[in-house]
């Protein structure tokens, strides 16, 4: 059972925000768990010696870390790809600058809204969108790849054909739309954040109608994504092929934990074991939990009688924070119940 070949590593808990919507629930301080930096710098090699091909760094907020440019020097050495998650507020000319050196080829830069005072109201900071962009412009001066991570939600972010304009005029080379999951500090806020799935799915329609005539590639980080995307009659061609194969959880990535723990992807808060307890491999191979994920005939409810079942199987992680069971029906799912069958 082979590990999946990208990593999501949330590196700490450590914030300067402390956003609703956040899975991690992250906050001022690390958490008493977390790695020191020492037992990071282990990780580090142990993912680079399992081959894994990419890494994305998150949190919390990776710039926060002291100990940031050795992890990147170990991961690069190995010819990883890395890209820094961040929320710009700490990513200026010289930072980036300091990122391209080490090896970092791309950044993913949170931006929640084209609207200034929504964005700095969700985030909770006055002067974070400015930051946003302005890490945006600094990255870009520096060579690197500039994704932008998009969470619509009740409070931000409906206008999606004004955030499209606006991270193209930004010269953003991806944006990336994704579903709000009920994780984190997010489970507590669900109800006021939680999008109804009929604007879920017009935002959708709002992406597709977009899809071939934006300035940069744009994508939706649903399982669904590729399969409504048929149904609505649209060009698979024109849509990032990196989400076609739906529910990437223990499949195509995974995610490592603050504290070290190894879990299906970093929305999924269950334990299939420690990356420094281990070999990957084996924590792949011995996990019931794996194989169960990657069997998409196992799920019930609506995905287990979706005809697309194989092509999506549905996001794991929020059928998990409804339900508290990973294989039960997504229930956020976009499709209609006649496109199932």
């Amino acid at each position: 059972m082979s590990i999946p070949p990208v990593v999501s590593w949330v590196v700490t808990a450590r914030c300067n925000l402390s956003c609703p919507h956040c899975y991690v629930a992250a906050g001022k301080r690390p958490r008493a768990a977390e790695l020191n930096p020492a037992r990071r710098l282990a990780v580090a090699e142990r993912l680079a010696a399992a081959g894994i091909r990419a890494v994305f760094l998150s949190g919390g907020e990776v710039l926060l870390l002291p100990d940031l440019e050795r992890l990147l020097a170990v991961l690069c050495a190995r010819g990883v790809e890395i890209t820094v998650c961040t929320n710009g507020l700490a990513l200026d000319g010289a930072g980036a600058r300091r990122l391209r050196e080490s090896g970092v080829g791309s950044v993913s830069i949170s931006l929640d809204s084209a609207l200034p005072a929504e964005h700095d109201a969700f985030r909770g900071r006055r002067g974070a969108y400015r930051h946003a962009l302005e890490a945006v412009a600094a990255a870009r001066r520096a060579g690197l790849r500039v994704n932008v991570d998009a969470t619509p939600t009740r409070a931000a972010g409906r206008g999606i054909g004004a955030l499209i304009w606006l991270c193209e005029q930004a010269g953003a080379d991806h944006l990336t739309i994704k579903r709000f999951r009920p994780g984190g500090r997010g489970g507590a806020n669900a109800a006021v954040l939680q999008l109804p799935l009929a604007e879920h799915r017009r935002i959708l329609d709002d992406v597709l109608a977009h899809a071939g005539r934006a300035r940069l590639l744009l994508d939706v980080q649903d399982p669904a994504f590729h399969c409504y995307a048929r149904w609505r009659g649209a060009d698979p061609a024109l849509l990032n092929p990196a989400a076609a194969a739906g529910c990437l959880a223990a499949r195509d990535w995974f995610a490592v934990q603050p504290d070290g723990t190894v879990t299906p992807c970093p929305l999924l808060p269950l334990a299939l074991g420690n990356v420094l307890d281990g070999e990957l491999p084996t924590i792949f191979e011995r996990s019931p939990l794996v194989r169960s994920i990657r069997d998409r005939a196992l799920r019930s409810g609506r995905c287990g009688r979706c005809r697309h079942a194989q092509g999506c199987g549905g996001c794991r992680a929020h059928a998990y924070a409804v339900s508290s069971d990973p294989a039960a029906e997504d229930p956020y799912c976009p499709m209609p119940e006649e496109a199932l069958r």
